[in-house]
């Protein structure tokens, strides 16, 4: 059987207390049937908070060496790169050769947190790397107001995330397990 990709289209309005700023996100993405639910908010988050321009939001392609989205500078070298699972620590290292920045974020699971409870002391070592742990359950929240084409109101205070869609509020949980160190 052929899986199929999804087309999806956005419509996130942004309110970025922190950095003061505001803005308006339209934007279209592919979704892999394959991908799950958390996954995706995932990726649209990390979109949504980069306060540049320069970001490239790439296809979701499983086990493969290439992140889900990397902030650019003017020269096309790779400033930030986010991938949304937990790496061995062999490519982690590689990862962060590339990069001046990256950022881990997964979704709450047992099988992540044992996989976390294996490379944590390894990944603390890695000034680069921050690794960021999001709630399932609020993220299994949202995903349940998230239709094929979403509109959201997205604030973002004191490092919190707040949803609104369709008149709820819905506050998307984290903990930020390794952030980064001072470059």
């Amino acid at each position: 059987m052929r899986w199929s990709t999804v087309l999806h289209k956005a419509n996130i309005a942004i309110t970025d207390i922190d950095h003061n700023r505001y803005d308006q996100q339209i934007f279209s993405f592919v979704r892999s049937p394959r991908e799950s639910d958390g996954r995706w908010l995932l990726r649209v988050f990390a979109y949504c908070v980069q306060p540049f321009e320069k970001a490239v939001f790439l296809e979701s392609r499983g086990a493969e060496k290439t992140p889900s989205l990397v902030l650019e500078d003017w020269s096309g070298c790779i400033t930030h790169w986010y991938d949304f699972r937990l790496c061995s620590i062999k490519e982690i290292r590689q990862i962060a050769g590339r990069s001046q920045k990256v950022s881990i974020w997964f979704v709450d699971s047992e099988e992540e947190n044992r996989l976390w409870q294996k490379v944590r002391k390894d990944y603390r070592k890695l000034e680069k790397v921050e690794v960021i742990r999001f709630s399932a359950t609020s993220l299994a929240q949202l995903s349940r107001h998230s239709p094929k084409n979403c509109s959201w109101v997205m604030s973002i205070e004191n490092d919190k995330f707040w949803i609104t869609v369709d008149g709820a509020i819905m506050e998307v949980r984290f903990e930020i397990l390794k952030p980064h160190s001072a470059l």
